[in-house]
């Protein structure tokens, strides 16, 4: 999930890793071994993913007023950052967008 307080997200406020692995997860596997360092009770040891719907949930803030995410597949911020363009305004995630969520 990301923020936008400026309605429009900049990519690299994704982290490299983030893009990859959500990547993994749409087109193969990823799996994700969770430490047995944590604090209290884990549902589970380890998940995987195997090619599943994968997306970046956006959020662009704008005070007092309900939230909207923007569900945007991670398939499409990869062609976008491939293409040159360096953010997504909120205009564009409406348009492209899988799924919206108001809460």
């Amino acid at each position: 999930m990301k923020v936008s307080r400026t309605g429009s997200l900049n990519f690299k406020k994704i982290e490299e890793g983030q893009i990859i692995k959500l990547h993994q997860a749409a087109t193969g596997t990823v799996a994700h071994k969770i430490s047995d360092m944590s604090p209290g009770m884990k549902p589970f040891d380890l998940f995987v993913l195997y090619k599943v719907p994968s997306y970046i949930a956006i959020c662009y803030y704008k005070p007092r007023e309900k939230k909207v995410f923007y569900f945007v597949d991670i398939q499409i911020i990869i062609e976008m950052i491939d293409e040159g363009k360096k953010s997504l305004s909120e205009m564009e995630a409406w348009t492209v967008a899988k799924m919206l969520v108001k809460v």
